[in-house]
């Protein structure tokens, strides 16, 4: 039932993105936000990645792994970078845990053939990915000209002016107060017209934004969000370690360039997903171990 349901969720966002990005000709321009959307992306393709490491049926692992590369190509058009690097991270982390693990068995057959398909999937990408690689570089190098107008220069300008935010809210934050704050700064010229202007709803950054808004107190409940799943893996199953270590991994570092935890689909995913397997998956797959 689990993998049935990670699969569908996988074809289902894959067209999404597909109807809205190439059908469609909209690029990025989805009617939903596409940096949350990617981030459930992500997360699907690792689920779907963890299943196929996992499981000890071949129909299986061809299925799973296909729906792996639909939702990681699905994260592709979302073009969301901070994503990607979160993305890889998780895909490290799986890695790391999968060589380090006995129980698993993997032929050279399916290595070549995984290779293939993966090595054509990067090639149907290149396009994507290097429209989005030139224009980060061409966004460094307005940076280094001084020009933080862009989505780059713009987050900058929010981590910065964070400390001004924190000062004197230590503990508990600003909460919505902190767009006061900020108008303040910009009257007081501390900050630029293109941060006032922009209003942000919140710091792309999810600790920054939790240390504004929340305090310490924030902080510390989030760093309990991530940490807390970790530390009920003592007795887990092998693909609950697959599932928890690298969704865990996935939001920690996607939440450096955005606010994961603050979308109510992405928030929703990381509690529902991690609560599903982890308690389905010792019954489903307990022959793996």
């Amino acid at each position: 039932m689990v993998i049935i349901f990670t699969i569908t969720s996988a074809g289902i966002s894959f067209c999404y993105a597909f109807y809205f990005t190439f059908y469609l000709g909209l690029g990025r321009s989805w009617p939903l936000n596409p940096i949350p959307y990617g981030t459930m992306q992500a997360g699907i393709s690792i689920m779907t990645l963890s299943l196929c490491l996992t499981s000890i049926n071949n129909k299986e692992k061809v299925v799973t792994f296909l729906a792996f590369l639909l939702s990681s190509y699905g994260l592709i058009m979302s073009e969301s970078r901070g994503v990607w690097l979160g993305f890889i991270f998780a895909l490290a982390v799986i890695f790391v845990v999968f060589i380090t693990t006995k129980k698993i068995k993997i032929t050279w057959r399916s290595i070549v053939i995984a290779i293939i398909l993966i090595g054509g999937v990067s090639i149907i990408s290149k396009p994507l990915i290097s429209q989005r690689l030139s224009q980060t570089h061409q966004e460094y190098s307005d940076i280094k000209s001084g020009d933080l107008n862009t989505s780059i220069g713009l987050r900058l300008q929010m981590w910065q002016s964070a400390p001004m935010l924190i000062e004197h809210h230590e503990l508990l934050g600003q909460g919505n107060q902190y767009l006061t704050s900020l108008d303040n700064l910009y009257h007081q010229g501390h900050i630029s017209k293109s941060l006032y202007e922009a209003q942000p709803p919140h710091f792309h950054n999810q600790y920054v934004d939790y240390m504004v808004k929340k305090g310490i107190v924030g902080l510390i409940l989030l760093l309990c969000l991530l940490i807390l799943p970790l530390r009920l893996l003592k007795n887990a199953s092998t693909l609950q370690r697959y599932i928890t270590i690298s969704l865990v991994s996935l939001f920690a570092v996607a939440s450096l360039t955005d606010v994961p935890l603050n979308h109510g689909q992405t928030i929703f995913m990381y509690i529902f997903w991690l609560g599903c397997f982890t308690t389905t998956s010792n019954n489903e797959h307990a022959d793996n171990d």
